[in-house]
């Protein structure tokens, strides 16, 4: 049984624990072990937290034996990403201007999970403040992806996809601010959820992007429910939460296996509007949307058009880096058009980053999220939010690819953000929820099918993606880098 641990479930793992089967100790070290052994090749961590996680997996063992109430993450190991402020554990936040900082609190979803019993083994890879889509920064060695290390993770939560999928941490927390939860979980072969805009605080962090999301990445359904369960719900701290403090958090883990009989599913290849990089990914998608169907769903393919929303769409993240780096113009080289164009650079030029970074250490704060919200016009940010119901007026949820091309081999001119992004911004922008699932291969490397929901639907797409987990299971799934040798 040891030597399958790191691919069970982590539900599963939780109840060998609370049956003593194995103990919080044993599962720590077993897990620290592996980082120990894999991190040199595939660079999932920024840090590895491994004298913490032996103290708070001491604690949990000694609660156990004195037979104390047990929270429902006990004794299972967790990864959060480098963004997520962490007590008494190194948060970089991918940043040389961070390099050392330890923080003297935790982060609300930090603090949720260790009270529910989580050991915190480390803080994921991630870019630099978050900002591009591969996990490449000035701390630490690029996260490469364990389907094929010449490959990209993915980002910005590549380290957590990599994480998860390589059997390094069966639980990780990572963010979303325009698909960086969903589309490192499409391109490492595992589930990621975007929860819908404030159902997860982001406290104590300031939210200079209020399309953010926080949510769980995992191998197995029932785990991202039983993280999401722990980590949702209002909270003083972020003012965003406060409609999760009029409603109960849904029982997402109870309620997980009531099916799909009867939802109403469209599935769209291209939203109307995006040309696909690699049509083999759509095709691959397409033919996995028939398993609603055969669990009892009902699939149509409507003519969705809602290309007119996208040059609404596309003003958001430019406001975004207009607003939030209203200086950063002149750093810009003359061969890259647009603020945009040079945003997107930072991936592959380690000398502007630390440009940009001496400029944010400068400025000392972002604009506040009013000040943000409100410099986009109305028209703009009602459209996406309008188009969506228009089409939710008829379905349940919305199903699409993730992305159109396979992860790219790392340092290849691949970021162009309206191809990168063409399918899940758009649930960022208009506080929708999101998830990805795995589907299938092209070349080897994983593909990921989303299923969207509105906004506090969660339970809803959990319900979706377990259903189709259980018709096609993928748990089986495992990466040729991520054995030990």
């Amino acid at each position: 049984m040891a030597d399958a641990l790191h691919w069970l479930p982590a539900w599963q793992l939780e109840e060998m624990v609370v049956k003593r089967e194995i103990s919080p100790v044993e599962l720590t070290e077993y897990f620290l072990d592996r980082l120990d052994q894999l991190e040199p090749t595939l660079h999932s961590m920024i840090t590895v937290a491994d004298d913490h996680a032996r103290e708070a997996a001491r604690a949990a063992e000694d609660k156990i034996m004195r037979d104390e109430e047990l929270g429902p993450l006990h004794g299972l190991p967790l990864s959060i990403k480098d963004l997520v402020v962490t007590k008494d554990v190194r948060t970089t936040h991918a940043s040389r201007l961070y390099e050392d900082w330890v923080p003297d609190q935790d982060s609300t979803v930090c603090a949720r999970a260790r009270a529910a019993g989580a050991i915190l083994v480390g803080k994921s890879n991630t870019p630099e403040f978050g900002m591009y889509g591969r996990a490449i920064n000035l701390v630490s060695e690029e996260s490469v992806n364990p389907w094929d290390t010449t490959r990209t993770s993915g980002g910005s939560s590549g380290g957590s996809g990599v994480a998860v999928a390589a059997g390094l941490s069966p639980l990780s927390i990572g963010t979303d601010g325009g698909g960086s939860i969903r589309l490192p979980s499409s391109w490492n072969g595992i589930f990621g959820l975007h929860p819908s805009r404030g159902l997860v605080s982001h406290f104590p962090q300031r939210v200079w992007n209020p399309h953010q999301g926080i949510g769980p990445m995992t191998r197995d359904v029932r785990d991202a429910a039983m993280l999401l369960q722990v980590i949702a719900g209002h909270d003083a701290g972020d003012p965003l939460t406060v409609q999760f403090g009029q409603r109960d958090v849904p029982d997402y883990v109870g309620r997980l296996d009531d099916g799909v009989a009867g939802m109403r599913f469209a599935w769209s290849p291209d939203f109307g509007f995006v040309d696909p990089v690699d049509p083999r990914v759509v095709d691959t998608i397409a033919a996995a949307v028939p398993v609603f169907e055969e669990a009892g769903g009902i699939v149509e393919a409507p003519a969705l058009r809602i290309e007119d929303v996208w040059d609404a769409l596309r003003r958001f993240p430019e406001i975004h880096v207009e607003k939030s780096y209203e200086e950063l113009d002149p750093l810009r080289p003359p061969e890259l058009p647009s603020l945009m164009d040079f945003f997107m650079s930072l991936a592959t030029d380690p000398e502007m980053r630390k440009k940009v970074s001496i400029y944010v250490l400068d400025r000392g704060e972002h604009p506040s999220q009013l000040e943000y919200t409100m410099s986009i016009p109305p028209w703009i940010r009602n459209m996406p939010v309008d188009s969506l119901e228009s089409v939710f007026e008829r379905y349940d949820l919305l199903l699409s690819p993730v992305i159109t091309r396979i992860a790219p081999v790392c340092g290849e001119h691949w970021h162009v953000p309206w191809t990168y992004t063409s399918y899940t911004f758009i649930v960022n922008v208009s506080g929708y929820c999101a998830a990805s699932v795995p589907c299938g291969f092209v070349d080897g490397m994983p593909v990921g099918m989303q299923i969207m929901g509105r906004p506090g639907d969660e339970l809803r797409v959990l319900q979706a993606a377990r259903a189709f987990e259980l018709h096609r299971p993928w748990a089986h799934l495992t990466p040729p880098h991520a054995e030990v040798r």
